[in-house]
């Protein structure tokens, strides 16, 4: 084997590695990025649970004859409508 030839094999293996390498990197990107979503989706769901807004639902809910329904008010219907609703997004 010629000395070219060697060095072409060298610079062929390090090629291979350094693909492979740089592969690995971008799977293992991939899944943090996949975990920083998660987690971004996390809090963001949390902020609207925790929202002045969703607090005075989750009174008007907890506070709720859930037997006399047909009688609820307006704010109370729409309190439960919000609340469902956003538990349905976050729940899919």
């Amino acid at each position: 084997m010629s000395g070219s030839a060697v060095l072409n094999l060298i610079a062929a293996i390090a090629s291979a590695v350094s693909g492979l390498g740089a592969a690995i990197a971008a799977a293992i990107m991939i899944r943090l990025q996949r975990r920083w979503s998660s987690a971004d989706t996390l809090l963001r769901v949390s902020e609207v649970f925790e929202s002045v807004a969703f607090r005075k639902y989750k009174t008007i809910i907890y506070r709720l004859d859930r037997n006399s329904f047909s009688s609820w008010n307006e704010d109370e219907v729409a309190s439960v409508n919000a609340w469902c609703a956003h538990l349905d997004i976050v729940s899919s």
